[in-house]
């Protein structure tokens, strides 16, 4: 991405250093190092019965003027480092003068855990920094990455105690528009890897790809219609019944009864995270937040493609009237922050991938400062 950047008072800039950097047209000099001071910290959440772990990096001066970054990773995580993209930021953000906060999350509990249950425990974790005394005045922001970033919407949408927000590759559409997307993404892309690392049989060629992405996202907006328009468990399980499994059980033949395979679907697709994510809308949370705001996507993103989710997240904002809105795209920089090679149509690797090989060391170097 090519031009002059500039960015409102506040907003932290994050891009990709060295090599990556200058692919993406960004400057690569950093800011004169600064010292900073590591503590492990321990977050009580509600009536303190349960408690978060994680560690604070401070600068060696901190006044009025400092800022504080508090990293929000999806509910699904569990580790503060999150594959070293948060570990790497919280180092890049303190050695230029931003106190930072990473956490665990807590552990994630299928029958409980979603976007909304996360968003509580952030809400804890602002009010936690909030409290000490070096930061009560300080401009404190959330950087959330992917569904890390919906949690950071939710929560600034409605605290008074978030100053600037960043949205790293977060979904700025309907959630059910998103999840049919990446879905549909997912599998060809899942194929792919599959075919050129020979997991799968030789029949899940190229060619197939677009026909068995197409019958499983059709099955999906059935069901995402059905929990969009339904509250009731029963219902939705009823109704999932009768619109859509009977005929995907009868096309698949399993060696199981038809109310097993039931059960099988119902326990990954009617988990409060999986119903949270098909019913998220973005514009119930956009126009109620009126800091600064900056949103970063790659060009090669195809689980959060840039375009249309820096769109609608723009859109949202503005809404509300927020013009203190930055969005930024770098270069062939995929999901989880790597530049991709161009010679694949998918991505070479990612955190979550399946593949035969040990994965490699993420190449994740970001540069990252204030720009007033």
């Amino acid at each position: 991405m090519k031009g002059n950047v500039t960015y409102l008072v506040l907003v932290v800039f994050l891009l990709i250093a060295g090599r990556n950097a200058a692919e993406a047209s960004f400057p690569n000099k950093l800011a004169d190092s600064v010292a900073y001071a590591c503590q492990e910290i321990s977050i009580p959440l509600g009536d303190g019965d349960v408690c978060l772990s994680g560690t604070m990096t401070i600068p060696e001066h901190t006044g009025k003027e400092t800022k504080v970054a508090i990293l929000v990773s999806p509910p699904q995580v569990e580790k503060r480092d999150y594959f070293g993209v948060f570990s790497s930021l919280s180092d890049e953000l303190s050695r230029n003068g931003v106190a930072v906060l990473r956490f665990d999350n807590r552990t994630f509990d299928p029958a409980t855990t979603s976007m909304h249950t996360h968003a509580k425990d952030v809400e804890s974790v602002v009010a936690f920094v909030r409290k000490q005394e070096e930061f009560r005045n300080a401009r404190i922001g959330l950087v959330g990455h992917s569904e890390g970033g919906c949690v950071a919407m939710i929560v600034a949408a409605r605290s008074s105690d978030v100053n600037f927000l960043i949205f790293l590759s977060t979904v700025g559409i309907n959630g059910k528009e998103h999840s049919l997307r990446a879905m549909k993404e997912g599998i060809k892309h899942f194929l792919a890897l599959a075919s050129s690392t020979k997991i799968l049989v030789p029949s899940t060629k190229i060619a197939n790809r677009d026909k068995i992405a197409n019958r499983v996202v059709h099955a999906y907006s059935i069901y995402a219609d059905i929990v969009n328009q339904e509250s009731d468990t029963s219902i939705i399980k009823q109704r999932m019944k009768d619109e859509y499994l009977r005929q995907e059980y009868e096309q698949d033949k399993p060696r199981i009864s038809f109310e097993e395979y039931c059960q099988q679907i119902y326990k990954q697709d009617l988990q409060p995270w999986t119903m949270a994510m098909f019913r998220f809308k973005p514009n119930d949370y956009l126009p109620k937040i009126q800091v600064p705001v900056l949103a970063v996507c790659g060009s090669r993103d195809w689980k959060v493609p840039a375009k249309d989710n820096l769109k609608g997240l723009k859109k949202g904002l503005a809404k509300g009237g927020n013009k203190q809105v930055k969005t930024v795209i770098i270069k062939d920089m995929n999901h989880d922050y790597e530049i991709v090679d161009k010679s694949h149509d998918y991505d070479a690797h990612t955190p979550h991938s399946l593949t035969p090989q040990k994965p490699k060391k993420l190449n994740i170097a970001p540069g990252v400062w204030p720009i007033m």
